[in-house]
Formats: C-alpha cells, sequence, structure tokens
C-alpha cells in the first residue's frame, strides 16, 4: 500500500532549508514571541529564490528591479534571426501577385453587392453588458441599428470587470490602448479631451476601467439599451420566419418575460461562470472549518483578511488570475503562510517586449514577432522557442524538467517587477490536486497532503451558454456545443443565435466592432444560407472553435488565433492588407484600431434621407413580425 505523506507548512517544518530565502516584503529576519529573531525557512518552495538582490529587494519592495546580464549568445542568436527574416521576406515578395490579385477579386465582389434590406429595420437582443456587449451594442447604434437591447444579469455595466466579480488587484495586463473601445481611448479627461501618455501606457485597474465603461455608454448614448439585473433563460427560434424570442428572468421583481421578436441573438460572455474542479471529499474539508474559494470571489476585503489571520492559503492554477493572486499575497506579506500549485506552468510575453518604446530596436523586435507568429499555423512549438530565445516569451519556472509549451500561451503579459517576484518569491509546488482531506489538499505526486486553511481555484471561467435553454419551432432543442460554428460565429443548428467568443479579429473590446458589423452584413447584405449550406461550410474551417470553448481559453491560443484569422481571410470577411495593417499598428507603432472588414455596401439615398422611423413603419404593416415587447409568461 503507498504511504501518504504530509506536506507541512513553514511554521509547522522544525528543520531549515537549504533553500530557504527571505520573503520579498519581510524584514530579513522573522520574530518569534521571545524576541529571538530567526531565519525564516520554507520547506514548501519548489523553486527556491536565488537572486543577489534579495534583501534590496526584501527592505524596498517598489525599488527597480535590478537587471539580469544579457545572455553571451544573444547578440549571434539575433544576427542568425535576422538572416532568417531576410529569407521569409523575400518568399513574401514572390507571393505579392497573387495577393494583389486576391485583393481585386474581393474588391470587384464586394462592390457588386448592395442592401436587401435596411440595417435600421433590425432588431436585436445583446446578452451581456461587459466590454464586448458595449462594444457591440455602440457600434450596432453607430450602424444604424437603433432597435438594440442589451441585457446583463448583474446591476450595472462591467462583465468580468464589476466589482462583485473583480479579484483583489484585478487590472488589465495591456495598456490601456490595447484595451480601449473603438473611437474612445481610456481617459480620466472630460469627454472630448485626449489621454495623456502616461494613461495610454496605462495598465488599467478595474474601478477605474469599470467608470471608464460608464462613460463610453454615455458618449454612445446607449444607456436606454440596458436592461440590468436580467438573465436570459431560454432562447425560441422560428425557421420560417428566421425570428426568435427571449425569455428574461428579472432577479429583482422574481418575474419571468418574454421579449421579441428578433432578427439575431448575439451571445458576448467570455467569462460568466466560474470553472470550479468538483473534486472529492470537498465537504470533509469545509466541514472541518476549511474555506473553498474561486479567485473571483477574493475581493481585496476577504485577501487582507486572510493574510492577518495568518491563514495557510494553497492558490491552484498556472494562468494569469493565479499570478495576479500569488503578487497580491506577496505584497501584502502573506507569502509565509501560501503555497501556489500548478500541474504545469503557463507561458507569458514581457510586456515591455511586446509593448515596447516605439524606437527603432523596438519596432525590428515587433516586426520579429509578427513574422514568428505568422509561422505559429504551421510551426507552433519552433516559433514559441524563437521568441523565447529572443527574449520575448517567458514562464515563471525554469528547471531542467520545465516544458516550454506554446499550447500554455493564453495571451499573458508581466512586467519585470512581476516576472521577479513569480520566479524568485512565490512559493511554487508542481502537482496535480485530487481531492481534498479534512486536513487540506490532496495531490497526485506520491498521494501528498497539502495542509491548508483555504484553498483558492484560479482555474479560469464558462462562457455559461450550455446554461441557455433552447427551443426550435416550439419543440425544446439542444445545442450543438462542440460542434464548428458558421464563420465563427453563427450556430449552424440554431442561426438565430451568434456567439462573440471566438470572432476575436482583435484583442479587447474593439472585436465586438467586426461582429455588429459581419452581423448586419450577414442579415442585410448577403443570401441566407441554409443551416446544412452552414453547417458544411463551418466543418471547412481551419479553426476549431466551438460555442462550448472560448478561444481565450483554449489551449494552443498562440496557433488557433492565426487559424482563425486565415478562416476570416480566406472566406473574404477580412482583406489581407488591413490585417497585416492592424498587426503592423500594434507590433511596430503601438496604437490599434479595429480591422476594417469593409463588408458594408453603401447606404441608398432615400434610407439616410428618411432616417429609420418611417421605413420601421412599413415593415410592421408589411410583414407583422417588428417590435412586440414585454409578454407575461
Amino acid at each position: 500500500m503507498q504511504s501518504t505523506r504530509v506536506v507541512p507548512t513553514t511554521e509547522d517544518d522544525p528543520s531549515p532549508s537549504k533553500s530557504s530565502t527571505k520573503s520579498l516584503l519581510d524584514s530579513p529576519q522573522q520574530s518569534d514571541d521571545s524576541g529571538k529573531s530567526e531565519p525564516r525557512t520554507d520547506a514548501r518552495h519548489d523553486n527556491p529564490p536565488s537572486h543577489p538582490d534579495g534583501a534590496l529587494r526584501a527592505s524596498n519592495p517598489l525599488s527597480p528591479i535590478p537587471k539580469g546580464k544579457m545572455p553571451w549568445w544573444r547578440p549571434i542568436y539575433w544576427s542568425v534571426l535576422l538572416s532568417i527574416l531576410q529569407i521569409i521576406n523575400l518568399q513574401v515578395l514572390a507571393l505579392l501577385p497573387l495577393l494583389l490579385l486576391a485583393l481585386l477579386f474581393r474588391t470587384f465582389w464586394f462592390s457588386s453587392k448592395s442592401y436587401s434590406r435596411p440595417p435600421s429595420s433590425l432588431n436585436v437582443a445583446v446578452i451581456g453588458a461587459g466590454w464586448t456587449g458595449l462594444q457591440v451594442t455602440g457600434q450596432f447604434k453607430d450602424l444604424g441599428v437603433d432597435s438594440v437591447r442589451c441585457y446583463e444579469n448583474m446591476n450595472d455595466v462591467g462583465g468580468t470587470w464589476h466589482k462583485s466579480l473583480a479579484y483583489s488587484g484585478l487590472k488589465i495586463h495591456t495598456p490601456s490602448w490595447m484595451a480601449s473601445f473603438a473611437g474612445f481611448p481610456y481617459t480620466k479627461n472630460p469627454p472630448g479631451q485626449k489621454p495623456t501618455k502616461l494613461e495610454i501606457e496605462q495598465r488599467v485597474h478595474n474601478t477605474d476601467l469599470q467608470t471608464y465603461f460608464k462613460k463610453y455608454a454615455t458618449h454612445k448614448s446607449i444607456n436606454d439599451k440596458f436592461v440590468f439585473n436580467s438573465k436570459i433563460t431560454q432562447v425560441s427560434y422560428d425557421s420560417k420566419t428566421k425570428k426568435g424570442h427571449v425569455t428574461i428572468y428579472n432577479s429583482k421583481t422574481k418575474r419571468a418575460t418574454e421579449e421579441g421578436p428578433f432578427d439575431a441573438v448575439v451571445f458576448t460572455g467570455y467569462a460568466t461562470y466560474p470553472n470550479k474542479p468538483d473534486l472529492p471529499g470537498e465537504n470533509d474539508f469545509l466541514a472541518n472549518g476549511g474555506q473553498v474559494y474561486h479567485s473571483c470571489n477574493v475581493n481585496d476585503a476577504l485577501l487582507a483578511s486572510l493574510v492577518s489571520q495568518n491563514k495557510k492559503v494553497i492558490v491552484v492554477g498556472a494562468g494569469k488570475s493565479s499570478c495576479d493572486l500569488v503578487l497580491q499575497f506577496v505584497e501584502q506579506r502573506g507569502s509565509r503562510n501560501l503555497t501556489w500549485l500548478f500541474r504545469r506552468p503557463y507561458q507569458f510575453m514581457r510586456c515591455e517586449k511586446f509593448f515596447h518604446n516605439r524606437s527603432v530596436w523596438g519596432m525590428l523586435s515587433g516586426f520579429m514577432v509578427m513574422i514568428f507568429w505568422m509561422i505559429a499555423l504551421l510551426f507552433p512549438q519552433l516559433s514559441w522557442n524563437v521568441l523565447r530565445g529572443s527574449g520575448h516569451a517567458w514562464t515563471y519556472r525554469n528547471t531542467k524538467d520545465t516544458k516550454h509549451d506554446y499550447s500554455t500561451f493564453h495571451f499573458g503579459m508581466l512586467d519585470p517587477r512581476q516576472r521577479y517576484i513569480l520566479e524568485h518569491e512565490a512559493p511554487q509546488l508542481v502537482g496535480n490536486p485530487v481531492g481534498f482531506t479534512n486536513k487540506g489538499l490532496r495531490i497526485e505526486k506520491d498521494d501528498e497532503i497539502l495542509i491548508a486553511n483555504v484553498v483558492i481555484f484560479c482555474t479560469g471561467y464558462r462562457s455559461g451558454v450550455d446554461q441557455i435553454k433552447t427551443v426550435k419551432d416550439g419543440k425544446p432543442h439542444e445545442l450543438e456545443l462542440d460542434k464548428k460554428l458558421f464563420e465563427h460565429i453563427i450556430c449552424p443548428d440554431f442561426p438565430i443565435l451568434s456567439s462573440c467568443t471566438n470572432f476575436s479579429t482583435t484583442a479587447g473590446p474593439m472585436r465586438g466592432a467586426s461582429v455588429s458589423e459581419y452581423l448586419i452584413y450577414h442579415l442585410c447584405v448577403r443570401r441566407q444560407a441554409s443551416e446544412e449550406a452552414m453547417r458544411v461550410q463551418a466543418n471547412r474551417l481551419f479553426g476549431q472553435f466551438t460555442l462550448r470553448q472560448s478561444i481565450l481559453f483554449a489551449d494552443g491560443f498562440f496557433q488557433k488565433w492565426i487559424r482563425l484569422l486565415l478562416d476570416l481571410v480566406l472566406r473574404g470577411l477580412i482583406p489581407w492588407q488591413h490585417l497585416l495593417i492592424h498587426f503592423i499598428q500594434i507590433l511596430l507603432f503601438g496604437f490599434t484600431r479595429p480591422p476594417t472588414m469593409n463588408l458594408l455596401p453603401r447606404l441608398p439615398k432615400k434610407w439616410r434621407k428618411g432616417g429609420g422611423a418611417e421605413l420601421r413603419e412599413e415593415l410592421v404593416i408589411k410583414d407583422g413580425v417588428y417590435g412586440g415587447f414585454m409578454a407575461e409568461t
């Protein structure tokens, strides 16, 4: 029978470790109750800190991180890399005639298109008022769709950034220009004033971000589009009329209502429900006084309470949210009772390398990133190894057994200070949690038990689309959650429903601008394809995304995002030159605008002149299906 080994916490371990170290924020020595000072040890530190400037960092946690020496081989590496880039550039030039021919064909094709119905005739339901839902709603309004309803389960805009879901220390991990709305950059200045240089490069905290969301809604005059405290529980679809209704449960009135008919129901949620693993023995752990949380529940007050009470905490997870919480524990002097447990380390980009200072060298570096990200379409691991060798990619655990797997990169960015703390000060342990005991968490490695009072799961989220009931032609319908979406956005078996979670033409909320333009093109310009035709075309896509799997949380994001963009280019939905310009803007010049899709023809003069009200009145008389709200169920 295999024996069980109990791994002690810092205070339980009587023997000093050879790899012991001082905490980043603790003084060089810890005092016990008798007043004697003894060096602190940490037997659980699986990756011991070894930085020579640890004492400097301990005395002043906000002091600059000492720069490490450049590896002797780095200049040679760059020389070889630049030679390879020259060869790649020559091959691209050889393909230029074919690319220009494709551009001419696309231009001719879309110039011959015309509207079959005006955008002002559409009635759209948007599910979720996070940053994507806000951008989708605002862009619909800009493109002439006045009848939009945005349903939000919580009491305000914000989504993942709402205060009820925001964990301690949550902020965006890119500069604000990468996470701003299209045409409305982040700033605390009054509307109409440009952001300061500091604001452009700032990584915004969630409280400031939610204020920015409200400013955007006011700026776009879309506050009247939101319906708060409203959870969509069901979507009904009539395949003959191509219309749908939604059933909403209001958490305040405790009543269910039905609204519609709608031409499209747009699901925008990326992280609606916490994805907490259901491990055996949790009830025993809770009955013994243990506490279990998901990262979204760990706000500032709870984290401060855990630190002040000297709770023994295990943070489970390897991604960005686990890094953020580990950093918060270290900064609040709570790392001495902390264990950071993960199955494998995740890969990150160095923030200052990806978002450089726009120098000539920085632009050259950005060009290299762009080329090798494209090469990841065929050789993802090779591309990632190149980016790691050039100093762009990084992970917090660097031991002989560490596998630098590209599939664990999820567009996470870390700055030098964060990287230093995570690599040198955070008590790491590699292991797979398989269950609880009444004393803590059991891990698969040698059947060890980690003693703990609190376990925090930083294990991501689910979109929640599978929680919505669907009815088709009056009968219950099961969504094909694991089948590919038509053009990565529309459900072939239930075409009233579109999902934004994988239609990522860019990062941040700007992707929502592309969603609105695409759906107007789909509903008002091109001929509607049959469900079977959409299913066949969806299966031909290179991307593997489904309703269940979001691109952001998918393993292999590094390669899969390029596959998605390739699909959109080959389908003619994004001009290749606009996508190239978009990458150049981000990686070389440090700014961004949403990639122009150029799908929509010019509106006929009679529609521009008369506005939408008169036309909508005609449509009501003609088909009798436009409008119709708030029917009790």
